[in-house]
C-alpha cells in the first residue's frame, strides 16, 4: 500500500507472474539458466504527492544480454484512486476499459516455446544441465515450502509450522527478540495468538513477491513481503501490518525444511487511524545469501550472459548414493516437472485475468477438454461449452468497459507435480478488491474493500502439448468487507438467516450441484450443513500434507472436489497420474 501525507491511497495491482511473459522466449540453454522472474511488490512503500493510483502493469522482457535480464518495458494503467477517509472509486469517477493483453490462451500454457533463434545453443555437460534441472525443481520445492508455511500462519496452525522446520531452527522476530529449536519457533508463534481461530478472529497474511535462490550444499534462501490484515470483529479492532519474511532452508533426505526465519516489520496502522500515523521502520539491507543481495544479482547476470549454470544443488549433491549420470530420459523427465510449475502457474494466473475482464470464451478455453470447474455457491459444470454457458448466463457477454471490477489476484501458489511433470494439483490465495465508479456504499456488491477466500483443490494438465486447467474449486468468502470505511472489523454476527441460492441453480443448474458434496460443502454458502459468514471461521481445505512431516490437516481433499461423486472427472480416468500430497520422505528423521 503507499499512502501520501493526506492519507490517500491507491493499491497497485499485483502484476502478472509469468502469464504477461512474450511466448517467443530467448534461446533454450539461457532460459533454463535463468531464474524464475522476479514480481513488482504490490505493497509499494513511501510518500508521494497527488493521489495514489492503482496500477495494472505489463511487462516485457528482451533476450539474454552481457548485462543479464532487464524489463525491457512497462506500461500502467490506473484502475482507481481516493482517499483513507472515504475509500476509492474508478479513476474519474469513469467506467474502466479492457486492458490488452500480450498472451493468448494458446501461448500461455507453453513454458517454454521453441526458439526462434536460427543457430541452435550450446552443447551442455549432463552433469551441469541435471545441475541446473535439479536447481530448478529446488526451487518449486522451496517455493512451496515457504507458502504452505504462510497458509499455516493464516489460521494459527502452529504444530504444522513447528514441524516444517529443522529440530534447532533459529527464528528472529524484529521488532520480538530471537528464539531457537522446536519450542522457540512455536513461542514466536505464539506472539501472533494461541493456536487456532475463534469467531472474529484474522490473522491473514499473504505472501507475496517470493524469490528463491538455490545455494551449493543443500541449501537455500527465500525473501518474500507479508501483508498483514489482522483484527478481531467482535471488538471492533483491526490493523495492517507488513513484514519481510526471509529464510534460510536445508534439505535433508530429500526433503526441504525452514533451518532459519526472520521476521522484519516494516510497517505497523491501525486500520481506522490510516497510514499517516503508521509506525514505520527501514528493512535491514539483505545479506550476502539473501535472494534480493548485489551478490545474487550479480551470479545470475553472470550465468546469464555466459551461459554458465548459476550454483545449484544437484541430487548427487545431496544423496551420495545417487548415480553419478543420469540417464536422458530421466533427464528429460525431469525438466519437464521443472517446467511444469511455471506453466501451471502461468495458467491459474491468465484465469484471474479473463475472469477479471469478463472473458467467458477464453477463460473457458483454458480448460482441459474434460475440465471442469466451480461457479459460486452453485457448483460443478463439466466441459468448456457448459462453464462458458453458465458464465455467460450469470454475469452476461463481455462489455466493452465496466462500471466496476471484482478482482481476483491468484497468489501464492503451492503446486504439487506428478512424476512424469503432466498434471498437478495445486491451490493459490484469493486476494479480492473491489471497486467501482460511483462512491463506495456499505453492502453494496462493488463496495471498495477487501474479500478473501481460496482455491484449495485446483488442479491442471498437459494436453496436447499446453497446460490447462482439469478441476477448479473456490472456497470463500474467509472474510469480506462491507466497504472500505468500516472493513472487516465491521461485520457484525450473521443474523442466522440463510443466504439466497445462486441464480444458476434456476436458470442454468450445474452438473454436480455443491449440496451433493457432503462434508466437503460443509458450512460454504450454497453447500450443507449451517451456513458460516463471516465473522464466523470457515473450513481451510488442503490438498497436501505437512510437506515435512506429513502430518493430514482436518480438512484433506487430495483429488479434484466432485470426484467422489462424478468419479470419471478424476484425472486418473484419463490417463493422468494424481500427484504427490506429502513429503517423498514423510517423517524422516534428520
Amino acid at each position: 500500500m503507499a499512502a501520501d501525507p493526506a492519507g490517500r491511497i491507491g493499491p497497485a495491482r499485483h502484476v502478472p507472474h509469468r502469464a504477461r511473459r512474450r511466448a517467443a522466449g530467448p534461446p533454450r540453454r539461457r532460459w533454463i539458466d535463468r531464474p524464475r522472474p522476479l514480481v513488482v511488490p504490490l505493497l509499494q512503500r513511501g510518500r508521494h504527492r497527488g493521489h495514489g493510483h492503482r496500477r495494472r502493469r505489463l511487462r516485457e522482457r528482451v533476450p539474454a544480454h552481457p548485462e543479464g535480464w532487464r524489463i525491457a518495458r512497462q506500461h500502467c494503467f490506473p484502475q482507481y484512486s481516493g482517499t483513507h477517509a472515504d475509500g476509492w472509486t474508478n479513476i474519474d469517477g469513469a467506467e474502466l476499459p479492457m486492458v490488452p493483453y500480450h498472451f493468448t490462451v494458446d501461448e500461455v500454457g507453453v513454458p517454454l516455446p521453441p526458439s526462434n533463434s536460427p543457430t541452435p545453443g550450446p552443447d551442455i555437460p549432463d552433469d551441469e544441465l541435471a545441475s541446473t534441472i535439479a536447481a530448478l525443481e529446488d526451487e518449486g520445492a522451496v517455493r512451496n515450502l515457504v507458502h504452505a508455511y504462510g497458509y499455516y500462519v493464516d489460521r494459527r496452525m502452529w504444530t504444522d509450522v513447528v514441524e516444517l522446520c529443522t529440530a534447532d531452527v533459529q527464528v528472529d522476530l524484529a521488532p520480538g527478540g530471537s528464539f531457537r529449536g522446536a519450542d522457540g519457533i512455536r513461542e514466536a508463534m505464539l506472539t501472533m495468538g494461541p493456536e487456532g481461530l475463534e469467531t472474529g478472529q484474522l490473522n491473514d497474511r499473504p505472501l507475496f513477491d517470493t524469490l528463491v535462490r538455490i545455494l551449493p550444499g543443500g541449501l537455500a534462501t527465500t525473501r518474500s513481503i507479508e501483508l498483514g490484515m489482522l483484527g478481531d470483529a467482535t471488538r471492533h479492532e483491526a490493523a495492517w501490518e507488513v513484514r519481510i519474511l526471509t529464510t534460510r532452508c536445508r534439505k535433508h533426505n530429500g526433503v526441504w525444511r525452514l533451518d532459519e526465519v526472520r521476521l522484519e516489520r516494516v510497517m505497523h496502522a491501525d486500520y481506522f487511524r490510516g497510514w499517516a500515523d503508521a509506525d514505520l521502520r527501514t528493512p535491514s539491507a539483505p545479506t550476502a545469501d539473501d535472494p534480493l543481495s548485489a551478490s545474487a544479482r550479480a551470479a545470475t547476470d553472470t550465468a546469464v550472459a555466459t551461459g554458465a549454470a548459476a550454483p545449484a544443488t544437484s541430487t548427487a549433491a545431496t544423496d551420495p548414493a545417487a548415480p553419478a549420470t543420469t540417464p536422458p530420459a530421466v533427464l528429460r523427465t525431469q525438466l519437464d516437472r521443472a517446467l511444469a510449475y511455471d506453466g501451471v502457474e502461468n495458467v491459474s494466473s491468465a484465469y484471474g485475468y479473463y475472469i477479471d475482464d469478463f472473458q467467458w470464451t477464453e477463460m473457458a478455453a483454458l480448460f482441459a477438454e474434460n475440465g471442469n470447474k466451480q461457479s459460486p455457491f452453485a457448483g460443478y459444470y463439466f466441459g468448456r461449452d457448459r462453464i462458458t454457458a453458465a458464465a455467460t448466463s450469470f454475469w452476461g457477454s463481455p462489455p466493452e468497459t465496466r462500471p466496476g471490477i471484482s478482482y481476483h489476484w491468484r497468489t501464492q501458489p503451492v503446486i504439487s507435480i506428478s512424476a512424469d511433470g503432466r498434471s498437478a494439483s495445486f491451490r493459490v490465495r484469493l486476494f479480492q478488491p473491489r471497486t467501482h465508479k460511483l462512491p463506495s456504499r456499505a453492502g453494496d456488491f462493488y463496495a471498495a474493500g477487501f474479500h478473501s477466500g481460496m482455491y484449495p483443490n485446483d488442479q491442471a494438465v498437459l494436453e496436447d502439448g499446453q497446460w490447462r486447467l482439469w478441476s477448479l474449486t473456490i472456497d470463500e468468502p474467509y472474510f469480506v468487507s462491507l466497504d472500505w470505511r468500516g472493513g472487516w472489523a465491521s461485520v457484525p454476527a450473521a443474523t442466522g438467516t440463510a443466504p439466497k441460492p445462486s441464480r444458476l441453480m434456476e436458470i442454468y443448474p450445474p452438473d454436480v450441484p455443491m449440496t451433493a458434496l457432503g462434508r466437503r460443502a460443509r458450512h460454504f454458502r450454497g453447500g450443507t450443513g449451517d451456513v458460516r459468514e463471516w465473522p464466523e471461521i470457515l473450513p481451510m481445505w488442503f490438498h497436501y500434507r505437512n510437506p515435512v512431516s506429513g502430518r493430514t490437516p482436518e480438512h484433506f481433499w487430495p483429488d479434484g472436489v466432485p470426484t467422489r461423486i462424478a468419479p470419471h472427472t478424476s484425472m486418473t480416468a484419463h490417463g493422468y497420474q494424481l500427484p504427490p500430497d506429502g513429503p517423498a520422505a514423510a517423517t524422516a528423521p534428520e
